[in-house]
């Protein structure tokens, strides 16, 4: 029962004449787009022409969930057009090289096909990239090929994926037509599956199963065929009651392996008509469903769904909404403490009661209408979870934290929270003042306090515009210097010797080169990151353990980088003949 024909399909009616319109220009046209294509008639403006350039684009991207037709609909869309259509698919290497190698054959060449028809014609290929959205760590580099084939391509190119938000595919949107298909209606897929059920003498008495058959399926046409045939070779009957007791049998009414964490969010979580029924054992388990952002998505939308409150609190609705949302932070509140249990002291037996605190519990409380992806309302859009992006930017700020502490440690023993809370708005105003106040003859001012913690521009710029409080804390001050001031002291910083208080292995190594010392011994190997690992040598003290001057190690061939309290020589390596192995002084 595969559809043969564009009159088969089932659902997505105008997504299939939207492909076949857009293949049939291509036939015509060769992929060139008409020098009017950019300047459409009068009348067209704003979307219409966006609309009308997007029907040049010389690939197409179909995108849909699992079993809504899109790869048949491309084969039958390709055949109708007048195209033999050639497929990679996840199953085929789809590297960079791979894809470079075979792009001249695959987007060049005409269809083998034509000539071996009794009639010989000359019939183009079309290629189809199906599930792009696969392309796994074995596709390295695919993705920007497969780009650049699109730019060059002179035949025209179907990309399929299963989810149109996939990062994978966000650069390859930008180049292809945007055809998105939907899970086509139930009554459409209801009604086709009656009239193969009775092709196939197979009773059904109530339409109901095959409309619970639909809801198991999660829409996907294909599966619910699969699922028929199954049936079949069993029994020649069904009914609702059937259907039923077979998925009740395996604890759930429905299949959520095609289901996204959005909807299995929202269906067993949030929405007040769906699972209505579900026992604790059966919510728990689509916790398990992601049980590291399942408590994150309910976090996240709890306070976007519209309640649907019993007959009791409808008198006083106002405050019963707010009880409940307190309720439900509680219950997140709660859950946090567990986790942080479960994470620092091993204890993943509490994960059951994670997920109960944090996702059920929470979701009885505002259990309603949930929140949608689009919606008029803009409370009530669904949105991924905002802690992720958090906390990449705690993490990022942090590491930039470390690196202005790291560079203070001779002038201050202050830990991490006392630099970021006290100490660095001191330094931010002691920093921007003399420019806002000098202009360009305040920059010798800034550059020597600078000098005396050995700041360098990139921890300047941290402290100026990276580390910043918010705005309803602290003003930014930086914002307010004026850019000719801002390039001046770029150039300073550019141009002239900074002072440093500790060299990394490999920067030290660049040094050395710098200064025409050849390679550099340095006594250690890779970054030096943690605290400790620095090599500090304080002046006196390597004079007072007998040392090399400064002069002897310029006589040694070597360089010296000076600074007010340390000092790191860095001596090229001698040469074999030399029967020694180079020091550094400064290791």
């Amino acid at each position: 029962y595969k559809p043969m024909s564009e009159r088969e399909l089932v659902g997505n009616t105008d997504k299939v004449k939207a492909l076949l319109a857009w293949l049939q220009r291509w036939a015509r046209t060769g992929g060139r787009e008409p020098e009017d294509a950019s300047s459409p008639a009068g009348g067209d403006k704003g979307g219409k022409k966006g609309k009308k350039e997007d029907e040049f684009k010389r690939a197409a991207l179909v995108t849909g969930p699992p079993g809504v037709g899109k790869s048949t609909a491309a084969r039958i869309c390709v055949g109708m057009a007048g195209f033999d259509m050639i497929e990679m698919n996840a199953s085929d290497v789809r590297s960079k090289s791979e894809l470079k190698a075979h792009s001249s054959l695959l987007t060049t060449n005409q269809s083998l096909a034509g000539w071996c028809a009794p009639t010989v014609t000359v019939r183009k290929t079309c290629l189809v990239m199906d599930e792009v959205d696969g392309m796994s760590a074995g596709d390295r580099g695919g993705m920007a090929e497969l780009i650049c084939i699109i730019k060059g391509t002179k035949v025209p190119i179907i990309c399929i994926a299963n989810d149109y938000y996939d990062r994978r595919i966000t650069s390859l949107k930008n180049h292809c037509l945007d055809l998105r298909f939907s899970r086509p209606p139930r009554p459409v897929v209801v009604k086709r599956l009656l009239e193969i059920a009775k092709m196939e003498g197979f009773s059904i008495h109530n339409p109901q199963a095959v409309d619970k058959l639909y809801e198991v399926a999660q829409g996907d046409l294909r599966h619910v065929i699969n699922i028929l045939q199954s049936w079949r070779g069993r029994s020649s009957a069904m009914n609702y009651g059937d259907v039923t007791a077979e998925y009740a049998k395996s604890g759930k009414e429905a299949s959520v392996v095609q289901a996204s964490i959005f909807e299995v969010s929202n269906d067993w979580f949030l929405d007040a008509t769906k699972n209505r029924g579900a026992k604790l054992s059966d919510r728990l388990d689509m916790f398990f469903f992601d049980s590291d952002l399942m408590p994150l998505f309910i976090q996240e939308n709890y306070l976007r769904v519209k309640m649907t409150l019993p007959e009791s609190e409808r008198d006083r609705q106002e405050l019963a909404v707010v009880e409940r949302l307190a309720r439900a932070a509680e219950s997140i509140s709660d859950s946090d403490v567990v986790n942080s249990s479960i994470r620092r002291q091993q204890q993943w037996s509490l994960l059951p009661l994670y997920g109960v605190l944090s996702t059920v519990r929470a979701g009885s409380f505002v259990r309603g209408a949930p929140p949608v992806f689009f919606s008029n309302e803009l409370w009530r859009r669904q949105s991924f979870p905002k802690a992720l992006g958090f906390t990449s930017t705690v993490g990022r700020k942090n590491r930039l934290l470390s690196d202005v502490e790291r560079c203070m440690k001779l002038r201050t023993s202050a830990n991490s929270t006392e630099v970021a809370c006290e100490i660095l708005p001191l330094l931010r105003e002691r920093l921007v003042t003399p420019l806002l106040d000098k202009g360009q003859d305040g920059i010798p001012e800034t550059l020597e306090f600078a000098d005396s913690y050995y700041f360098g521009k990139e921890e300047f710029d941290n402290i100026c515009t990276e580390l910043l409080p918010p705005k309803e804390v602290a003003h930014d001050l930086y914002a307010k210097v004026d850019s000719k001031v801002k390039a001046a002291l770029t150039r300073r910083f550019s141009k002239e010797p900074r002072k440093i208080a500790f060299v990394k292995a490999k920067g030290a190594a660049g040094l050395a080169s710098k200064a025409g010392g050849g390679r550099a011994a340095i006594g250690r190997s890779g970054d030096m990151e943690k605290e400790g690992e620095e090599d500090i040598v304080e002046e006196d003290e390597e004079e007072g353990a007998g040392g090399e001057s400064d002069e002897e190690a310029a006589a040694a061939g070597g360089s010296s980088f000076q600074t007010p309290k340390s000092q790191i020589s860095v001596r090229p390596k001698e040469s074999p003949a030399s029967g020694g192995r180079g020091k550094s002084s400064g290791s």
